[in-house]
């Protein structure tokens, strides 16, 4: 029979050994890298002419301009593209800082442009249950 405290002391080698090896297991990417891989999602999405591709980091909860919805919102994209204006476009994300305040955050000041001009862009963006981090809202200007 084992004593009490041979018990004990096993009880504390367990648990130091579980405490000390879950300090070394590898972490996930942190919430910036995240977001610079929706980011370079949308890029490639935009540079590549993939709607479908762009959409996918396009939050269900997206509200554009005047109220406009993730279906909306994709239409308008492609037209973008059906018309020209998207065509043969450049994203320029590198360099930009995300600014994260808990689930929400913002990216400011990327710049898009096209044979028809350039604009910059502004992101909002939710992490979602599923630890990715979506588009909830964008403003061109």
């Amino acid at each position: 029979m084992i004593s009490k405290q041979s018990l004990y002391a096993l009880v504390t080698v367990v648990l130091a050994v579980a405490i000390s090896g879950c300090a070394g297991l590898p972490k996930g990417p942190s919430d910036e890298e995240l977001i610079r891989e929706s980011l370079n999602t949308w890029k490639t999405g935009v540079e590549s002419e993939d709607v479908d591709l762009m959409m996918t980091v396009v939050s269900e909860d997206f509200v554009g301009p005047e109220g406009a919805s993730k279906p909306a919102f994709r239409q308008y994209i492609a037209a973008l593209f059906d018309n020209g204006t998207l065509l043969g476009a450049e994203m320029i994300i590198e360099g930009a800082t995300p600014v994260i305040a808990g689930d929400m955050a913002t990216v400011d000041n990327l710049g898009l442009s096209s044979s028809r001009g350039a604009v910059v862009i502004d992101f909002d963006l939710k992490k979602e249950e599923d630890g990715a981090w979506r588009i909830v809202n964008m403003q061109a200007y």
